[in-house]
């Protein structure tokens, strides 16, 4: 019987999110001495081996040093969408970003010039986190960060294109 000790992954890592990728397995954390979106690589779960940086360029609107919470959504073998967290250098709020590649490991692009949802009168928006229903349909559940302004904070859900990077109809609130 095969054992383990915790933690598999000794180093800062925070926010991880895994996805199986053939026979392997891709873990995405939080920026780090690791880069903007630091990957790790693992064939067991209990090994680790460090990918680097998938998302080692920044879209325009985003301000480095603060980009969180990364979640995948796989689109088949050749097409993987990254949706994280970053600061809009624009509003100085948190907010929703969303990038392309064409491998798990990267590299992820986000060719936007603005983000994919930033409610910055609600304090931002962070911790973006996508559903592919049975029936095949996107969503994408977040948060508003309502904290920063001393403001309520929601989780909310809209509807994704079906290619994932875009919204369809109006965001709902779910409950505070």
């Amino acid at each position: 019987m095969a054992s383990y000790t915790n933690p598999v992954f000794a180093e800062n890592f925070p926010d991880p999110q895994v996805i199986k990728v053939g026979e392997e397995f891709v873990c995405y954390g939080t920026n780090g001495p690791r880069g903007n979106v630091p990957a790790l690589r693992s064939r067991d779960l209990t090994s680790w081996t460090p990918v680097g940086d998938v998302m080692p360029e920044l879209a325009s609107w985003v301000t480095p040093g603060r980009t969180w919470a990364p979640e995948i959504l796989p689109f088949g073998d050749d097409r993987y969408v990254l949706y994280y967290t970053a600061r809009s250098a624009e509003t100085g709020r948190q907010c929703v970003g969303r990038a392309v590649a064409e491998s798990a490991e990267g590299p992820f692009r986000d060719d936007s010039s603005h983000p994919l949802i930033c409610q910055a009168a609600e304090g931002g928006s962070i911790d973006a986190s996508p559903f592919r229903d049975v029936d095949g349909t996107l969503y994408l559940y977040w948060k508003n960060d309502g904290n920063a302004v001393g403001r309520d904070t929601w989780i909310w859900v809209q509807r994704l294109s079906d290619d994932g990077l875009g919204l369809v109809g109006e965001p709902t609130p779910l409950f505070k």
